[in-house]
């Protein structure tokens, strides 16, 4: 017996968490970290195709559109961001160009082979569009 008049023994898992809370702890966080690292580069792409789609509108005004889609195809190589021609759509206007990015961030878990997704929920939609 302690001071308190209790006797001092182990019940059970009220004291602290279960083994198998823990366990399912680490799992529910290592689910949260996989999708984090297939979707959180694509989010950082999606604010590189927006600074690069503001640079087109701003400083590259003023270029041809073949010379314009030179330095869009340097820059997407050089950060090594893979687009389709309707991704990143360049159409000249009177005073400059007009820029319309579409790009799709896939919201899905990995866990093997395996791709688990929420339905309704597959992708999310980044779209976004300036000129000059």
């Amino acid at each position: 017996m302690n001071g308190s008049g209790r006797t001092s023994r182990w019940v059970g898992p009220a004291g602290g968490f279960s083994f198998v809370t823990v366990l399912f702890l680490i799992g529910l966080a290592g689910a949260f970290f996989s999708m984090a690292a297939n979707t959180l580069p694509k989010i950082y792409e999606c604010f590189l195709l927006r600074e690069l789609a503001d640079r087109v509108v701003k400083e590259y005004a003023q270029l041809p559109l073949e010379e314009v889609q030179r330095r869009v195809k340097f820059e997407l190589g050089r950060s090594r961001v893979p687009l389709s021609p309707e991704t990143f759509k360049i159409l000249p206007i009177g005073h400059g160009y007009r820029v319309t990015v579409h790009y799709f961030v896939p919201l899905e878990l990995r866990i093997g082979d395996r791709t688990f997704i929420l339905d309704g929920h597959e992708q999310w939609a980044f779209v976004y569009e300036t000129e000059s």
